[in-house]
């Protein structure tokens, strides 16, 4: 399978809709993705948040939209933002979670989405190298470090 993948580092958002926006922009521009695909994002969290508290100093989220249709090719938007943002919980929407990594996942299969949501999560277990990525601001470098760790060679 092959992916885009595309980051944004040291970025200040209002919000978890600025972010999210500003990500599925970036695959819009790139046309990776239809219109529509970020309301469906937008929509998809309101009704199921996806922020994680990976500990009690770093959150993550990984929004998606509803509708996979949306995605032209397969490809994933990544924030590494300078200051976090609120966003609710997906184990309780809530709860708020600081999210300072943003994954927007734009796929075309839920086993795809399946198997990607796992190597991110195994990712996240490692802390350290979350903290070394948030301290990164050069954004190949960050892509480089993030698409190594993620284990998926085959991402443009």
């Amino acid at each position: 399978m092959k992916y885009s993948f595309f980051v944004s580092v040291n970025k200040k958002f209002h919000g978890w809709e600025d972010c999210y926006r500003h990500l599925g922009e970036m695959l819009l521009n790139e046309k990776k993705v239809k219109p529509g695909f970020i309301n469906s994002v937008l929509s998809r969290e309101k009704d199921y948040p996806t922020g994680l508290q990976i500990s009690s100093q770093l959150g993550i989220a990984i929004p998606h939209p509803y509708d996979p249709s949306l995605t032209v090719e397969p490809s994933i938007a990544a924030a590494i933002l300078s200051e976090p943002i609120t966003a609710s919980s997906m184990a309780d929407s809530d709860e708020c979670v600081s999210v300072s990594i943003v994954f927007l996942l734009a796929l075309k299969a839920s086993n795809e989405h399946l198997k990607l949501l796992e190597r991110i999560m195994e990712t996240c277990q490692d802390e350290q190298f979350l903290i070394n990525i948030l301290r990164m601001t050069d954004e190949s470098l960050v892509k480089n470090a993030l698409i190594k760790k993620l284990a998926l060679n085959d991402f443009k």
